[in-house]
């Protein structure tokens, strides 16, 4: 007979995690549209500094002892590794959003859904299902349609945003190879620090050093809700959900991110979807449906995996 801690919990359905992410990705849609209005008064690199500088703080402030208990020297490589690459996402990410529209910027980014399943097929090993395609297929038409049915003239913050997107696609790989057995703070903590870092080193490469005495209220409103809700909150939300869906479908439910995007984009930005950019929104939508119906009836079965609190 085993014994169960408990400490243990066993996984919560599928779509539960996929919630997790979409309210995630709700989250970052509202983000992406403050944090344009932010970049009249703030350069990327740096606002992506004081993010990830506070959010470190906030976690140890708030988890440093579930942080020390947990914490294990084995656990830097896999929790550098998933912060390098979130790093490199958000890097690019911020300077796409700064050098083309946020809806625009959305739809690229989001092309994560086209590398994940066939950079999983490389990196993972991860078995070819044909079915696979549909979604992504759906995901690609819907964004390619929110976009307007055109990608000619693309401005750098558009080739930005394109990498971008291959740096989330790894970020989301790392975390199924490495998250299983790390616990949550953890990784959170660590990879907050990596990105921090990284941030401070290319702002302090390609930026000035700013002058914060001159930043007007909207630049700390859009640090603070970066911090409290879109980094220490929605991290939390993802490593949890990551623990337990694959990338694949993290990548396609990461979709409905230019969906809020485009959104809030328009009563904040003016910036307008055409009649083909809300048949392109309803594609999204039925592409994470499906996905995680594939997921619900492919995903093998898992044993209770530990929650260290």
């Amino acid at each position: 007979m085993v014994n169960v801690s408990k400490k243990e919990k066993r996984p919560l359905p599928t779509v539960v995690y996929g919630l997790m992410l979409v309210l995630e990705c709700l989250l970052w849609g509202f983000s992406n549209a403050l944090t344009k209005l932010g970049f009249e008064s703030i350069t990327p690199l740096w606002c992506l500094v004081m993010r990830y500088g506070a959010t470190t703080i906030l976690f140890l402030v708030c988890f440093f002892p579930r942080f020390k208990r947990n914490f294990n020297v084995a656990h830097i490589r896999p929790c550098v590794t998933i912060g390098f690459f979130t790093g490199i996402s958000f890097i690019l990410g911020f300077l796409g959003l700064a050098n083309t529209s946020a809806t625009n910027c959305g739809f690229l980014m989001s092309l994560a859904a086209v590398f994940t399943p066939f950079l999983s097929i490389l990196i993972l090993k991860s078995r070819f299902r044909a079915n696979t395609l549909v979604p992504v297929l759906l995901a690609v038409a819907g964004l390619f349609l929110i976009s307007g049915g055109r990608l000619d003239n693309l401005r750098s913050g558009d080739i930005y945003s394109m990498l971008c997107s291959i740096g989330t696609a790894m970020m989301l790989i790392a975390s199924a190879k490495h998250l299983h057995g790390i616990d949550t703070i953890v990784l959170c903590v660590i990879q907050c620090a990596v990105c921090f870092l990284m941030s401070l080193t290319t702002a302090l490469i390609f930026e000035p050093v700013p002058d914060i005495s001159s930043y007007p209220p909207l630049v700390w409103i859009n640090i603070a809700f970066l911090v409290l809700c879109c980094t220490f909150l929605a991290y939390m939300f993802q490593n949890e959900a990551l623990r337990h869906v694959s990338p694949t479908f993290g990548s396609l439910v990461f979709c409905t991110e230019p969906l809020f995007t485009a959104f809030f984009a328009f009563f904040m930005l003016n910036e307008r979807l055409s009649p083909m950019g809300y048949v392109g929104a309803a594609l999204v939508v039925a592409a994470t449906v499906f996905a995680g119906i594939l997921e619900q009836r492919f995903a093998p079965k898992k044993e209770a995996l530990p929650s260290a609190e």
